[in-house]
């Protein structure tokens, strides 16, 4: 679900390598000032010189939010692919970010979009965003277990956040 192999097939079109596009990959990061980070391939998989830290994961997703078509990519909770010559079938694909969908005890109706990740190794991961209250904030949830915690947790923070915080000019012109 989370199409390791079209990363794959996306950095090679990209790129001459996989090791050439992880080389764009933290190029890009480091200018974004996520300087904790190092990638060795597109798809994120164990590696043990692959690896980030969520303050750097919140930096790519502020990035990332400034592209109006992720923003409408990650807050689709479904993909219908037509049939094809090759299938007569529409095949769904499902977005895992319980966060938007309606259908999941863990809907937040503030959240707007997010990616979740999973390994052996890592745990579960969402990065999210939600608005409320003229307020934008992206969460970053790491090394949880069970990896549905990832959306009981991020649903706490933002409460949290939404709730006692607010924005307000310190400065008026």
């Amino acid at each position: 679900k989370s199409g390791n192999d079209a990363a794959s097939v996306l950095a090679l079109f990209s790129s001459d390598s996989i090791e050439e596009f992880a080389d764009l990959m933290n190029n890009e990061a480091y200018s974004i000032g996520a300087t904790n980070s190092h990638f060795v391939n597109a798809h994120g998989l164990y590696n043990d010189d692959h690896y980030t830290t969520a303050y750097d994961l919140a930096l790519m997703a502020k990035a990332a939010l400034s592209n109006q078509s992720f923003r409408e990519i990650s807050a689709c909770t479904y993909y219908e692919i037509p049939p094809t010559n090759l299938t007569g079938d529409i095949r769904y694909l499902w977005q895992n970010n319980e966060l938007i969908s309606e259908a999941s005890d863990y809907y937040y109706s503030y959240c707007t979009g997010g990616k979740t990740g999973y390994t052996d190794e890592a745990g579960g991961a969402l990065v999210s965003w939600a608005s409320f209250n003229d307020m934008e904030l992206i969460c970053v949830v790491m090394n949880t277990q069970p990896k549905n915690n990832i959306f009981a947790d991020s649903i706490k923070l933002y409460n949290y956040m939404f709730y006692n915080y607010y924005r307000d000019n310190l400065l008026e012109n």
